[in-house]
């Protein structure tokens, strides 16, 4: 578990409450309400908010993508779909992250559900992994990509990439290599709160006037009305997040044991 909510877990069996805010990633809120952590909140906030930030226990604040992204000094033809990653002219030059089995799994309900099999996916998966690179962290692989390292990875997060393109690096991430996949990321009212009436407003600020802050950070607001088409024509598929708590250590050994394809960065 991450350290912030091993320290919430541990605070809340010795009944004492140190925050009374939690912000995080949906696996992380998710399995904070499994544990009792959380107070659902109820308000205006919520309206307009699109519904992959309406979770159980918590609220979506943003939607992180993961996208497939290049270099385009070192990739000319880049890739127009998940086939094309397993072609050998990106064996090489792709990177893919170690910890993504939360985007592997959303990818394999998508293409399950468009008539592959389970096996089907995990050969196409291994195909891509034997062209890989094995990289932890996102913030390691813009690095890696904005240098000319590595030429094409997987699956970063969207920001990092558009974060590099402003600065002026040669990165592109479209067109887009769908479907997209989205996780909300978000914040939760917890239970044990000493200020409540704070958290709340906080929580509606973070969900109301604040959106506008994420646009500058190139972060995918979860308000339909600002997110100024950056999801419009375009195929996503959602993280199931109740799936992702319940079958996680399944999906992160399927995952690993395909990584097994790539080398690893040392």
């Amino acid at each position: 578990l991450h350290q912030v909510l091993q320290r919430l877990l541990q605070e809340t069996k010795a009944r004492r409450s140190s925050a009374d805010l939690y912000d995080s990633n949906a696996e992380e809120l998710a399995t904070a309400n499994t544990e009792g952590l959380l107070r659902p909140y109820e308000g205006p906030a919520d309206d307009g908010l699109v519904p992959a930030a309406k979770q159980k226990g918590w609220v979506g604040s943003r939607l992180n993508m993961f996208t497939v992204s290049w270099n385009t000094k070192v990739v000319k033809e880049p890739p127009k779909s998940f086939e094309d990653l397993a072609d050998k002219r990106f064996a090489g030059v792709t990177i893919m992250e170690s910890r993504a089995f939360e985007w592997y799994m959303a990818l394999s309900q998508y293409f399950v559900g468009k008539g592959k099999t389970q096996a089907q996916v995990d050969d196409l998966f291994r195909r891509i992994a034997a062209n890989s690179t094995s990289v932890e962290g996102n913030t390691t692989h813009a690095q890696f990509l904005g240098s000319g390292e590595h030429g094409l990875w997987t699956s970063v997060y969207n920001p990092l990439v558009d974060q590099l393109i402003e600065t002026g690096a040669p990165l592109s991430r479209t067109p887009v290599v769908e479907p997209l996949v989205i996780r909300p990321n978000g914040v939760a009212l917890l239970r044990n709160a000493k200020n409540p009436a704070s958290a709340l407003l906080f929580m509606e600020w973070v969900l109301g006037d604040g959106q506008q802050l994420m646009i500058g950070e190139h972060r995918i607001p979860a308000r339909a009305d600002l997110q100024k088409g950056a999801l419009d024509g375009v195929e996503t598929v959602t993280v199931d997040i109740d799936k992702l708590v319940a079958e996680g250590e399944q999906w992160e050994a399927r995952y690993e044991d395909i990584l097994r394809s790539a080398r690893s960065a040392k």
